[in-house]
């Protein structure tokens, strides 16, 4: 019976990820940046999140540009997400700023077991600002998993959010997959706000 059940389920999400993907038009497509500083898990969080893969421990640079592709159903209706996962070397830096000029909305992703990842993001704020204007901006502290490593605190990464001005402050495990389709709705709800 329960085998039933699941096999019912997943053909049943199997038929509405087809129909909305390939019948329904989107109501909103939207353009979103993650940004984070080397090995804080952008990568890894959009497979978990968009593409349902297993972690996986290598970590491989973003040379350039990576682009996702997820679909949101919300009340208001299909929200079609492009997620650029921009790299942040110097080599790429006119391009991330390219980009930053055309997005609805970022995240700026930092490890809660490295320090220096979140001081690394203290320019993007501002940056982002003057090139796309009041867009929400939502801070992610990644590895939740491993918190008993942790040397960002939550009191901490919530401050810089305000300090900054940020939409909030949310951690997530990209590993276990914890809260990482919320932060997309969340920055998608702020989004909508504008329209």
């Amino acid at each position: 019976m329960s085998s039933n059940f699941n096999f019912s389920f997943l053909l049943y999400d199997l038929f509405m990820r087809i129909f909305y993907r390939y019948i329904v038009e989107p109501t909103y497509l939207f353009k979103l940046l993650i940004i984070g500083d080397r090995e804080v898990g952008r990568r890894t969080f959009l497979r978990e999140s968009i593409d349902d893969n297993f972690f996986v421990e290598d970590y491989i640079e973003t040379v350039g540009v990576d682009i996702y592709r997820k679909e949101l159903i919300v009340e208001e209706g299909v929200i079609d997400l492009m997620i650029w996962n921009v790299s942040t070397k110097e080599t790429f830096g006119t391009l991330l700023t390219s980009y930053i000029n055309t997005s609805d909305g970022v995240l700026l992703m930092f490890d809660i077991t490295n320090l220096s990842t979140l001081y690394f993001l203290s320019k993007y704020p501002q940056l982002i600002r003057e090139k796309a204007g009041e867009i929400p901006i939502l801070l992610v502290g990644n590895k939740l998993d491993l918190k008993w490593k942790r040397e960002v605190y939550v009191e901490e990464g919530a401050a810089f959010a305000r300090g900054n001005d940020l939409l909030d402050y949310i951690e997530v495990s990209a590993k276990t997959g914890k809260d990482c389709e919320k932060i997309l709705e969340v920055l998608v709800e702020n989004i909508l706000v504008q329209f």
